[in-house]
């Protein structure tokens, strides 16, 4: 009995240090590549969340495949995911229903985001972008927009986490005929375990909301 206990109170300890770890993670996005690159970082090993390899992608595909086949064989029905789309939810709920959806998505993963950085560390924040229009007053034009857009986020961003590096925000025009607009986006968090799940657990409601509003157009039956 008491080598049990011992073995409990060693595997408790383990967990509670494990999930004091930092973990970072990563996103950055180049549009001359056009890739999202996302991952995460922990006790050394690299996990990449973006792009999803092929591999994966055909392991998923698979496993999906034997799923539907065993309920097939059930005679049931098999649900046929679809992607979510802006487009087929503002066709079934019509612009009412889209709007208060579209309010609500904002507000509940504002909560989220907010929540995770009231207990992050911000490492870098870098948004590098070129803006060029179809002619100068175009440029000029959707470079005021741009500017007006993003540093009130990053204020706000910056207003919200507990502690950051200064971010290297830089929005240029490029008004030469024929230049094409270029955006590099750099973001690195660091983040205990312990605080994600203290944050995903006091915004309980908001992830709730979420993954409803999501899920509301991305099944339907086959």
């Amino acid at each position: 009995m008491l080598y049990v206990l011992l073995a409990v109170l060693l595997l408790v300890i383990l967990i509670a240090v494990l999930l004091n770890v930092n973990a970072n993670l990563r996103l950055q996005y180049d549009n001359n590549q056009d890739e999202v690159k996302l991952t995460l970082s922990y006790l050394g090993f690299t996990y990449v969340i973006l792009p999803e390899n092929e591999e994966r992608k055909r392991r998923k595909e698979e496993k999906n495949r034997k799923k539907q086949e065993k309920l097939r064989k059930k005679g049931i029905k098999p649900e046929k995911k679809q992607k979510f789309s802006f487009r087929e939810m503002f066709k079934e709920q019509g612009i009412r229903g889209f709007a208060e959806d579209m309010i609500a998505i904002v507000k509940s993963l504002w909560a989220l985001i907010t929540g995770v950085l009231r207990r992050a560390e911000l490492r870098e924040l870098t948004f590098n972008m070129k803006v060029a229009g179809e002619d100068a007053a175009d440029t000029a034009v959707t470079f005021g927009y741009i500017n007006a857009a993003v540093y009130p986020v990053v204020s706000a961003l910056l207003e919200n986490v507990s502690e950051y590096e200064e971010p290297d925000v830089n929005i240029s025009p490029d008004f030469e005929e024929g230049a094409e607009s270029e955006v590099l986006i750099s973001v690195h968090l660091k983040i205990k375990p312990s605080k994600l799940l203290g944050a995903i657990l006091e915004n309980r409601s908001s992830a709730e909301k979420l993954l409803s509003a999501f899920g509301k157009n991305n099944k339907k039956k086959v």
